[in-house]
């Protein structure tokens, strides 16, 4: 390799009249600018913005990695940007203390003031469960292992400390779960029903059994090409059903097997008719709440469409229930609903999403008359936000070129957007001498729209009409239900710390990810790179 660079550089040295060396220092110094270009192209796109954050916790190779990421809508989409992920070290490393300073530290960098953050969302995680006092809510990828056999005591005792809920404040914003997270809930709250808990240990016995070398059944599975069920975990998003869909898909395999008596709590299981109606059961029940909890991690969704998906998975498990007449599957159902009322119950005490299904024309007519209020009071102090940060235009004329509606490349790209441009630059901008924004509010009435309603379209193009409810849209639909952006990100840290790279430092692990996470900034950055300048100071710093 060293024969094919060497002769490049000189080339390029010859050619400048400047050295242009290619080695690991030079790399860290164009990493490190590379990194900082990066970051300040997201200080442009977040200055002078609301922003939402999500936080989120992985472990990697016995590190424990912190990230936090912005999530806004530009261009009428969501935009989601990884802002930081540090090595928390040391004992009181994840204190909810430590966390907010990390926080504000990580913000500092971009110039983002807390007076600019409208939510902050976690989750649970199984790195967070484990430290009992530290930051819950922080969604977790667990060490790189198989399936661990957990007892079925410890296993019971983790669901309990996953629903655990600790206030964490951030000046005036709280730290709130992920909405999402709810639907793992509901799957964990099943096993509160000694019927169903009773049967839930059995499979979980009977996974053991079968992951056993000694027992033989992985050959087996193996060749007749069946996945070999895994045993649940409460931090596992939909692992107790798929544990148990494994299961079924193997009934003829497993169908002979003989029950285990008179051993441990964590080994006895009884394979009967019985257990296999409650599998057939369960995995019929529980199919529309799986599918949900696939879409909660497969799409960043806004919380319009978060709720859409939650009162889908309702309507599909009711019919289910409609159509199966087995007690089985009636007791396993009328649980699943009833925990499901309960979980929705806690979630419309959520200012923001009873903010975004009051703008959202599917449900703006279903919220009750408090909630209603609720999401008006929210909305008038979110409008008020909006206006102490210079977001909303007090110009009394828009002109062509600097008209609400900036007209950027992107705007000259779409032709109607460009003709809208046109059309609006001599209309007087509406303050609060014209109209009052917080009546407005008030009296809002959206005509009902259909399910597969693009929420986010339906007000780019009431945008000239409702222009203050427009820039309320915004923010409200930005705040994120999921998440999917920060949990992908943790998917690269595998890519990058290795066994082999176990040693890289926290600034040049955090050079490396922002830099990959977010992959539309880096032509700008390299292109704004100066290759041939003396970088000896900037390398000095980097050593």
């Amino acid at each position: 390799m060293k024969n094919i660079i060497d002769p490049i550089c000189r080339g390029l040295s010859e050619k400048s009249n400047k050295p242009f060396t290619l080695n690991s220092r030079s790399c860290k110094c164009v990493l490190k600018q590379v990194a900082n270009n990066t970051r300040e192209e997201v200080k442009k796109e977040l200055n002078k913005r609301l922003i939402s954050l999500k936080i989120d916790s992985a472990s990697r190779l016995s590190r424990n990695i912190f990230a936090l990421s912005a999530q806004y809508i530009n261009n009428y989409n969501i935009q989601s940007r990884i802002l930081g992920m540090v090595e928390l070290k040391g004992v009181a490393s994840s204190s909810s203390r430590n966390i907010a300073a990390e926080i504000m530290k990580i913000l500092s960098k971009y110039g983002v003031g807390l007076n600019q953050v409208v939510s902050i969302t976690s989750d649970n995680g199984a790195n967070m469960i484990k430290s009992s006092k530290i930051l819950s809510h922080c969604s977790v990828l667990k060490e790189d292992r198989d399936d661990v056999d957990e007892a079925n005591d410890v296993y019971l005792k983790n669901i309990e400390m996953f629903n655990d809920t600790l206030k964490i404040q951030m000046g005036d914003i709280e730290i709130c779960r992920c909405a999402a997270h709810t639907a793992q809930l509901c799957a964990l709250d099943s096993t509160k029903d000694p019927v169903i808990k009773s049967y839930l240990m059995n499979c979980r016995n009977l996974t053991k059994y079968i992951k056993k070398n000694s027992n033989g059944y992985r050959e087996i599975f193996e060749l007749k090409k069946l996945a070999l069920p895994q045993l649940d975990c409460p931090t596992r998003w939909g692992s107790t059903y798929n544990m148990i869909k494994n299961i079924y898909n193997s009934k003829d395999v497993l169908v002979n097997i003989e029950s285990v008596k008179n051993k441990s709590q964590d080994e006895n299981f009884e394979l009967n008719d019985d257990l296999w109606a409650f599998i057939k059961s369960y995995y019929t029940v529980f199919e529309p709440l799986q599918k949900t909890i696939i879409k909660f991690q497969a799409e960043a969704l806004h919380y319009g469409d978060f709720y859409a998906q939650w009162l889908r998975c309702k309507l599909l498990t009711e019919k289910i229930l409609q159509t199966h007449d087995d007690s089985l599957s009636h007791t396993i159902g009328k649980n699943l609903l009833r925990n499901i009322e309960i979980r929705t119950s806690k979630l419309l005490t959520n200012d923001s999403l009873n903010a975004c299904l009051f703008l959202d024309p599917r449900f703006n007519h279903t919220l009750t008359a408090d909630k209603r209020a609720d999401a008006i009071t929210y909305l008038k102090k979110l409008y008020d936000r909006l206006k102490e940060m210079g977001c909303i235009k007090s110009d009394k004329t828009n002109s062509f070129n600097n008209t609400s509606v900036r007209l950027n490349e992107e705007h000259r790209e779409d032709e109607d957007e460009y003709i809208n441009a046109y059309l609006c630059q001599n209309l007087e901008a509406r303050n609060d001498d014209d109209i009052d924004v917080y009546s407005k509010i008030e009296n809002l009435k959206l005509s009902f729209q259909r399910i597969s309603t693009n929420v986010l379209e339906f007000w780019k193009e009431r945008q000239f009409a409702d222009p203050e409810l427009y820039a309320l849209t915004n923010i409200c639909f930005a705040v994120p239900p999921t998440q999917v952006t920060i949990e992908r990100a943790f998917s690269s840290l595998k890519l990058i710390l290795t066994d082999n790279r176990n040693r890289l430092g926290q600034d040049m692990l955090e050079d490396i990810l922002i830099v990959k996470l977010n992959p539309m900034y880096l032509d700008k950055a390299v292109n704004e790179l100066s290759l041939f300048e003396d970088m000896d100071g900037i390398m000095d710093s980097v050593d």
